[in-house]
C-alpha cells in the first residue's frame, strides 16, 4: 500500500519528499507560520517549556531539546540559521556559513533564535515537537 502525501511534507524545490513522515499530536508544542518579507532577517524563539521533551543541562540553565520541522510556499528560496543571521553567500567562493537553504528539519534547544531570510516574499511554517 503507497503511502499518501499527507504523511510526508512535499518539498517541491527538490523534487521529493523528506522521509520521516510527521511526529505523533502527543509531543506537538506549537505550529507558527509567518510571511517573511523580501531579503529581511525574521526571527522566532523556540519554544522552551521545562518538563517537556527530554532536558539537557547548559551553562544558562535547563532546556529541552526540540525537534523543529519547516514547511515553505511553493517556489521559496529561504535561508535558515539557528543563533545568526541567515544571509546568503554572493560569492563565488566557499566561505563559512550560518544559514542553509531550504532545510527539512533542525534539532534545536529551548530558547534559541532562528533566523529566516527569504529572496523575496514568501510564507514559512515552523512545527516545534518536544523530543523524548
Amino acid at each position: 500500500m503507497a503511502a499518501t502525501l499527507s504523511n510526508y511534507g512535499v518539498n517541491t524545490n527538490v523534487s521529493g519528499v523528506n522521509g520521516f513522515g510527521r511526529q505523533t499530536a502527543k509531543n506537538l508544542i506549537g505550529i507558527f507560520s509567518a510571511k517573511l518579507a523580501a531579503t529581511t532577517d525574521t526571527t522566532k524563539v523556540v519554544p522552551n517549556i521545562p518538563g517537556v521533551g527530554r532536558a539537557i543541562n547548559s551553562q544558562t540553565g535547563d532546556k529541552n531539546q526540540v525537534l523543529a520541522i519547516f514547511s515553505y510556499e511553493d517556489a521559496a528560496t529561504v535561508f535558515v540559521a539557528n543563533g545568526a543571521v541567515a544571509t546568503p553567500n554572493t560569492t563565488a567562493a566557499f566561505v563559512a556559513s550560518s544559514g542553509v537553504i531550504n532545510p527539512t528539519a533542525f534539532i534545536v534547544n529551548g530558547g534559541d533564535t532562528l533566523h529566516f531570510y527569504a529572496l523575496s516574499e514568501k510564507t514559512v511554517t515552523v512545527e516545534f515537537y518536544s523530543i523524548n
